[in-house]
């Protein structure tokens, strides 16, 4: 089919999104395992907005491992979405939908600058990047070889 002759699909898009949002935390458990070892993942690592901090060695691992993850989820979102114009939609999905896990988790609003600027900018790269990678796929060639008739 075309790219434009796509009909709207609510089940294809909740599917997506949690799709990506199971990807999203897999890499980033994968990361903060690696960074932080596993006696020290836990639910906080994930979701409490003073693990992203300045002042600490594990602040500034955590927010690699968030930026890290970033860059894989352009990645990601080039290989579920595959359209570059969704690629800020989803991106900015999977965000806010942390931000309210992170809220409910924490029982209130961050007040943590690092926190915010690290997931503006790890929207920022998961969109940008993603655009760019499916850009690039939506770009390449199609073949149009002819097989000969003999």
């Amino acid at each position: 089919t075309f790219l434009g002759s796509q009909t709207f699909d609510p089940g294809l898009i909740v599917g997506q999104i949690v799709t990506m949002q199971c990807l999203f935390y897999l890499s980033l458990a994968i990361l903060l395992e690696s960074f932080n070892g596993s006696r020290e993942l836990t639910l906080s690592s994930f979701f409490d907005f003073k693990a992203a901090s300045v002042a600490t060695v594990k602040g500034w691992l955590t927010i690699t491992a968030f930026s890290l993850t970033a860059v894989a989820g352009s990645g990601f979102l080039c290989a579920v979405i595959g359209r570059a114009k969704a690629c800020l939609d989803f991106a900015a999905t999977v965000h806010i939908i942390h931000f309210i896990i992170c809220c409910v988790f924490c029982r209130g609003l961050p007040s943590n600058i690092a926190w915010w600027t690290m997931t503006t900018c790890s929207i920022v790269v998961m969109a940008s990047f993603g655009e760019c990678l499916c850009f690039q796929r939506e770009l390449r060639e199609i073949p149009l070889t002819r097989r000969s008739a003999t």
